[in-house]
């Protein structure tokens, strides 16, 4: 699953500033006084909206297409692989205490690790993916930034000009084990296995 989501940045005519509203997050709407600082607020509302989801046991949505005019904001990577192990979680139709029992470790280290206000080594998620048939996958890229980002691919010889608010390999991807991770032609993911 990507935790890169699409947001609607509205310049505020009057007041000045933006207000950022997500259509796959309808409870996550902020703004911010300049383009950077509304970005800032987004991926904050964006955190707090998955972690909250998390915390009430709801779903959380599948990110949507990115259309013009709109950018992607990144859930923030600590309660990303938070969201990652417990989308997997969901999936995988396995209890809290079943997974525990499984592992071999406490119910209360299973809810320490869903918990998205709980330090977690990263390592310990990361097999707890691999135990429910996942693994967890990196990528690096660019904020978003007002208007088209040019980006050169290596290796490539040519110039891509991605599309406002669609920005090159961002975000923490789970990707389910033994799947092929790039089509031919594209860069392919750092892979974390």
């Amino acid at each position: 699953m990507n935790y890169v989501y699409p947001a609607q940045f509205e310049p505020q005519e009057e007041e000045g500033g933006f207000v950022v509203t997500f259509p796959d997050w309808p409870e996550a709407i902020t703004q911010g006084e300049s383009f950077d600082d509304a970005y800032a607020q987004a991926e904050d509302a964006l955190e707090e909206a998955v972690a909250n989801r998390i915390v009430m046991k709801m779903v959380l949505p599948p990110a949507s297409e990115v259309f013009q005019g709109m950018h992607d904001v990144a859930v923030p990577a600590p309660t990303a692989v938070k969201a990652a192990l417990y989308a997997a979680l969901q999936e995988d139709g396995r209890t809290q205490l079943e997974l525990a029992a499984l592992l071999g470790v406490d119910g209360r280290e299973i809810r320490r690790l869903l918990d998205p206000y709980h330090p977690t080594k990263l390592t310990r998620i990361y097999e707890l993916l691999r135990t429910l048939g996942k693994r967890l996958e990196v990528r690096v890229g660019p904020i978003a930034v007002e208007g088209p980002v040019q980006n050169n691919a290596p290796n490539s010889g040519q110039q891509i000009d991605w599309p406002v608010g669609r920005k090159p390999g961002t975000g923490i991807y789970v990707i389910p084990a033994g799947k092929r991770t790039h089509k031919p032609g594209m860069l392919p993911e750092v892979v974390a296995s």
